[in-house]
């Protein structure tokens, strides 16, 4: 998996909506609380990231992601990692170890992880995958930032 952080990613992901101002996620209401895992995916994240507030910017966000490869989202979930004060190579190092971590809990549990090639990103950075398993899909989106990374998933089903 090829991640790469970008100077200009925090402000294009603010143009693209699916940041508020400021050059962090926002947080969930009574920081520093972090999530041990996804609800949705019944995932325990190795490396715990805040849960993200969503004033359904990112809501709208997956749906248009989702549209563009012929699904529909239902329920979103939101999270972030914060890595403060990193050099840009050791955020890298740890932006890759969130990432690989989490996405090798998803096989753990069993989902079939494809990355959605077709998938219309605003950034080229971004790298958005399905995850199935059983009878659920997920579309997943990761977003590497200037000190941060988001994850945003959804319940995808097919597009009627």
């Amino acid at each position: 998996m090829r991640i790469r952080l970008a100077a200009p990613l925090a402000a294009l992901a603010v143009a693209a909506g699916i940041l508020t101002a400021g050059a962090a996620p926002a947080l969930a209401a009574d920081p520093p609380k972090t999530a041990p895992g996804s609800p949705l995916a019944k995932v325990a994240f190795p490396v715990q990231p805040f849960p993200l507030a969503d004033d359904g910017t990112y809501a709208g966000f997956m749906a248009d992601v989702a549209k563009s490869v012929k699904r529909t989202c239902g329920r979103v979930e939101a999270y972030g990692w914060e890595f403060p004060g990193a050099t840009t190579a050791a955020e890298q190092l740890q932006v890759t170890r969130v990432v690989q971590s989490t996405m090798g809990n998803f096989e753990k549990v069993g989902y079939s992880l494809q990355e959605a090639k077709d998938a219309t990103l605003p950034d080229q950075e971004m790298v958005a995958y399905t995850a199935e398993k059983d009878r659920t899909t997920l579309l997943l989106v990761w977003t590497p930032l200037a000190d941060s990374a988001m994850l945003l998933l959804c319940d995808a089903s097919s597009a009627k």
